[in-house]
């Protein structure tokens, strides 16, 4: 995979192409052309803490204050 998405990344660099997500595009193309080789986790595995949704909650991403967690805005600390 990771071979695969580096190619694909290098090929839109060589085109001066930047995909609007970035990798993220490319990690998503790949997911959708190889969906037999992939599992995909339903959403209670990435749940948002406020969020209010009916899935088994597997992991719970917990809410950041930003004054404590400035690099999730790029500031620094």
């Amino acid at each position: 995979m990771i071979r695969e998405l580096h190619g694909c990344v290098q090929k839109d660099l060589d085109n001066n192409v930047i995909a609007a997500w970035h990798d993220e595009s490319h990690l998503n193309r790949f997911f959708s052309d190889n969906d037999k080789l992939v599992v995909t986790l339903h959403s209670g595995f990435a749940h948002p803490q406020k969020w209010d949704m009916s899935v088994d909650k597997m992991i719970i991403h917990l809410d950041k204050n930003m004054d404590e967690y400035p690099r999730f805005r790029g500031g620094k600390k």
